[in-house]
């Protein structure tokens, strides 16, 4: 190996660890920073939308308490009696030529034509004028007579003296500021018999109106009274969702509507109209949305199942231009767009239409990653609003750029980062090459002369890092090599003793390829070993006299080899507790596993023989294997390890005997064998190498 590749491959490797680490490392990061932001960005924006929501829940409640509480107080009871009687004493009055003239001239130029700007009032707007002479009366005192030169309310200021406007003086202050110190629109007195209005605390175009019939009956208003008058319960409570509403000047309105009663006789109904002002301001913060953690883009608001907001736009209260010209350019029709900037307000003008809003009203909640009504991708937190009856729900959002901005700075900080990481990889790996190319050059030259043959060399590094420990290594691998190389022969020698130790005179001759007396024909291609160990010998030679023991053993291994000559089975070798046979090693045998298997069920019932003539209590462990051998390949160790030893293991496997006798054969001694109708084998389980099967023939 070239230094020069050796450096070049230890830059690469350099960068491309480096790179690699720092690539996953910052892909990591990113993906981490990504979410851990995301998802805390997401459950800002899910505990401000669950916090809005809580108080928009609370304050309906309250008004529905409120109103409901209202209804029992005996001041109401009183004020709705007496502006009844007072209001149907003031329809028996007459309204002179001038008033009901100056009344319908100021239908004519102040409110139709601003309702007629509503699409909703295009066709109402000029029924909208009251029938009854105490409603004309009442408007032209309350509408017309306080009107300066640029038609704008100056305060109320009744010109009459009738009963009707005693009650008022008398009723109208508390009204007044109750309104006031709950924030209400309009505070509304409606009778039972007729459903008029016959008190309001603003004193607009509804005062004196009948929600049983004309343009009032047809809206949601008039039907809720209806409904509240004809439901008999005192507890019974309605709110009204947002709907434009003729006496706000075609703005939207909200109310809530409860009965008043006296016992079970309803005298009326009392009504509070929800102050937009209010609602807009526990959703905005009073305009404070930086503040809560909504940056410059973020909002909540509140949309119903029809798909329109029912609060405005933060972007349309900071710039109106702006805000119509992103709605243009997101889709908004120009009607829509026109109605807006002239309204100036999204409520119940900016409709809705996202996969967003259909979860909402389909009961859903949650939060992702979605296009908004200004068509900016946006992350949301959306969930239906549990207000009373009314079916809304909540959105908080905030734009993905502005949200996700602190993770653009991250990912340039990232890109900056890999940059030097490379530049600095480069240059430490151009280093660190020169320092490890040298020495292992070295040693690579010490390694071609040891594989030459010259085992003398050796390497002298002193780096004092891990190339040293390898020089080290090295110079002991060639110390131990050479050492070994010199043992060898003797070595060799001193394994031939071994295995004559453990082999007949005649086996190992033919394995060194030398004939002796009665050696016959070489050795065949496959043969069957057997291997007896017998159980219990301590026991024996425990509670027997040593020299009765061994008689005894010696008589068991005379029937052992009795037995061997019977299956035509040959004795290789005995010890003791051992007994090693063969079948097909000397002499050719085409059934020397089934031989085998005889001769080994026979030493089983010699050895139960055997306990019960010689009162013992002796147990065989035999093991039984075949393979091919020849005799150049007896020698070596493949034929001991994968013969001999297999056969031992066999016989010498690690179970409890439970007072029996036990043989183990294995796969292939199995295959021959098994089809023999008297046989019976069972699967050793506590085998788990499906490459060395054994079974137990039972």
């Amino acid at each position: 190996m070239k230094t020069a590749g050796i450096r070049a491959k230890i830059i690469r490797a350099f960068l491309i660890v480096s790179l690699f680490a720092a690539g996953v490392t910052g892909l990591l990061g990113y993906l981490s920073g990504r979410s851990v932001l995301t998802q805390s960005i997401y459950d800002r924006l899910t505990g401000l939308r669950i916090a809005k929501a809580y108080h928009i829940e609370n304050y309906v409640r309250l008004v529905r308490n409120h109103v409901l509480s209202m209804s029992d107080n005996l001041m109401v009871l009183d004020a709705i009696r007496d502006f009844t009687t007072a209001f149907a004493e003031l329809e028996k009055s007459t309204i002179t030529p001038e008033d009901a003239k100056s009344l319908q001239d100021f239908y004519a130029a102040t409110v139709i034509p601003e309702l007629k700007k509503h699409s909703e009032f295009e066709s109402t707007a000029d029924s909208l004028l009251p029938k009854s002479t105490a409603a004309r009366l009442l408007q032209s005192r309350y509408l017309v007579a306080n009107q300066d030169g640029e038609g704008q309310e100056k305060g109320k200021n009744p010109v009459d003296s009738s009963q009707w406007k005693s009650v008022h003086d008398r009723y109208d202050p508390v009204f007044e500021k109750m309104r006031k110190l709950f924030g209400y629109d309009d505070i509304l007195l409606v009778s039972a018999d007729k459903a008029e209005v016959v008190y309001s605390t603003s004193s607009q175009i509804d005062l004196g109106v009948t929600f049983r019939e004309g343009p009032y009956a047809t809206i949601e208003l008039g039907k809720v009274v209806r409904e509240v008058l004809a439901s008999g319960d005192d507890d019974f409570v309605r709110i009204v969702d947002f709907e434009p509403y003729a006496a706000a000047k075609g703005l939207p309105a909200a109310f809530a509507v409860t009965g008043i009663f006296e016992g079970s006789k309803i005298l009326g109904a009392l009504v509070f109209q929800f102050p937009v002002d209010r609602i807009d301001s526990i959703l905005s913060g009073e305009n404070r949305w930086a503040e809560q953690g909504l940056g410059k883009s973020g909002e909540v608001f509140l949309m119903g199942e029809d798909g329109f907001m029912r609060n405005d736009s933060r972007f349309l209260k900071e710039d109106l231009d702006e805000f119509s010209k992103k709605l243009a350019e997101s889709g908004v029709s120009q009607d829509a767009l026109a109605r807006i900037a002239r309204l100036r307000t999204t409520i119940m003008t900016m409709k809705l239409d996202s996969p967003v809003i259909q979860e909402i009203f389909q009961g859903k909640s949650g939060t992702e990653l979605a296009s908004d009504y200004l068509g900016d991708v946006s992350l949301t937190s959306y969930a239906p609003l549990d207000v009373e009856g009314l079916k809304w729900g909540i959105v908080a959002k905030i734009h993905a750029d502005e949200a996700l901005s602190p993770l653009r700075r991250f990912e340039r900080q990232l890109a900056l980062s890999l940059a030097l990481i490379t530049a600095l990889t480069i240059l430490a790996a151009a280093l660190a090459g020169s320092r490890i190319a040298a020495p292992i050059r070295q040693i690579t030259q010490a390694a071609r002369a040891f594989a030459s043959g010259f085992y003398e060399v050796r390497v002298h590094i002193r780096s004092r890092d891990e190339v040293q420990d390898l020089a080290e290594s090295f110079n002991s691998m060639a110390f131990e090599i050479h050492s070994k190389t010199t043992k060898y022969r003797s070595q060799v020698q001193e394994n031939r003793r071994l295995l004559e130790n453990l082999m007949p005179t005649s086996v190992m001759a033919r394995m060194r390829g030398r004939k002796t007396t009665g050696a016959g024909e070489p050795f065949h291609t496959d043969v069957t070993l057997v291997f007896l160990e017998i159980e219990g010998l301590f026991e024996l030679y425990e509670n027997r006299d040593a020299a009765e023991a061994t008689r005894l053993i010696d008589s068991l291994h005379a029937q052992f080899d009795a037995a061997t000559s019977d299956h035509g089975v040959e004795k290789l070798n005995a010890s003791g507790a051992g007994y090693l046979a063969a079948c097909g090693l000397s002499e050719s045998r085409f059934d020397h596993s089934q031989r085998s298997i005889a001769f080994v069920q026979e030493a089983k019932s010699i050895v139960k023989r055997f306990n019960e003539a010689n009162a013992t209590h002796l147990f065989l462990s035999a093991g039984v294997h075949r393979g091919p051998v020849t005799s150049g390949k007896l020698g070596r160790h493949a034929f001991v390890d994968e013969l001999w030893a297999r056969t031992i293991d066999l016989a010498k496997r690690p179970e409890e005997m439970h007072g029996h006798s036990s043989i183990r054969v294995s796969q292939a001694v199995y295959e021959r064998v098994h089809n023999d109708a008297g046989l019976r084998f069972s699967k050793d389980q506590d085998e788990t190498d499906p490459e060395n099967t054994v079974w137990i023939l039972t």
